[in-house]
């Protein structure tokens, strides 16, 4: 019996709801149309706190209308202008830098290219200088060779030719200024008297320690009638060969220009002993007698 009457309340209660949500759908939310006018008090349209009479003005409403405001451009202050006379002078003062920069590294470049020129031109200068040194240098050492070899031969034809140093003006034994000796004599002689003649055939010879090989000297020719003896200078070298010949003014009785050319002829055909030991030129002298017989 329980059981039945809370079945019957649990439905009665459900269908009670239903029917109250169907009367709120259908009838509590509707919108009437039109929509009613909002209700209050009019009040009157003015601009001012107070005043009077009955008439609304043209003024008054003109009044009532607000007027557009002016746009005010801003303009460039001070402050903006020097902004930009600053922005100017940094950009101008950074371009002056920079061209300075540059100018400056022109002017580097060029001095190094300078730099190198001038180096290149002291290396050949320098060079130069040290070849002609070095040039000299050999002159110096060649002369010195040369002079010394020239005193050298000296010094052998002084001995050669008995010309030692000596204070006297002349040659001979005797008491009085002069050449002791005779016009066909020898000028490598010492002896003061005595026959004429150089040697057999009438060839005779000064050259020290050197003997003629095959114990003569060859003959000259005979190509005129004139006499006379002439003398020869000879440059003997080590192996006896005879270098260069001259005519000897002192100790020849003739300047026939035809005995001298023979006897020089002579000369250069003769031989003598070879000697390592000798000056590798040493002086002498040969002498021919021309006698017609």
């Amino acid at each position: 019996m329980a059981n039945k009457n809370r079945n019957i309340g649990i439905i009665s209660t459900t269908i009670f709801h239903i029917g109250l949500l169907l009367f709120v759908v259908f009838f509590g939310f509707a919108t009437p149309f039109p929509l009613p006018e909002e209700e209050g008090i009019l009040i009157n349209f003015g601009v001012d706190e107070t005043g009077s009479g009955e008439i609304e003005t043209q003024m008054a409403i003109a009044q009532s209308v607000p007027q557009p405001q002016e746009q005010i451009q801003p303009q460039p202050t001070e402050s903006s202008e020097a902004t930009n006379d600053v922005k100017e002078e940094i950009l101008t003062q950074d371009y002056e830098e920079t061209a300075r920069i540059e100018e400056q590294k022109k002017k580097d470049k060029e001095k190094k290219k300078e730099d190198e020129r001038l180096e290149k031109i002291r290396k050949e200068q320098e060079a130069e200088k040290q070849r002609l040194e070095e040039i000299e240098k050999v002159k110096r050492e060649e002369q010195e060779r040369i002079d010394a070899q020239q005193r050298k031969i000296a010094e052998s034809a002084k001995q050669a030719f008995g010309q030692a140093p000596t204070n006297s003006s002349g040659d001979g034994t005797g008491t009085k200024p002069g050449n002791m000796g005779d016009p066909d004599g020898s000028i490598t002689s010492k002896s003061y008297i005595g026959g004429k003649g150089g040697g057999k055939d009438g060839i005779g010879f000064s050259l020290k320690g050197r003997t003629p090989q095959g114990g003569s000297l060859p003959l000259p020719s005979y190509p005129t009638k004139e006499e006379g003896t002439i003398v020869i200078k000879v440059k003997v070298d080590q192996n006896g060969n005879v270098k260069e010949t001259e005519w000897e003014p002192k100790g020849s009785t003739t300047t026939d220009e035809k005995l001298i050319e023979a006897a020089k002829k002579a000369a250069m055909k003769a031989k003598f002993n070879q000697d390592r030991n000798a000056d590798l030129i040493q002086l002498g002298t040969i002498t021919y007698r021309f006698n017609i017989k």
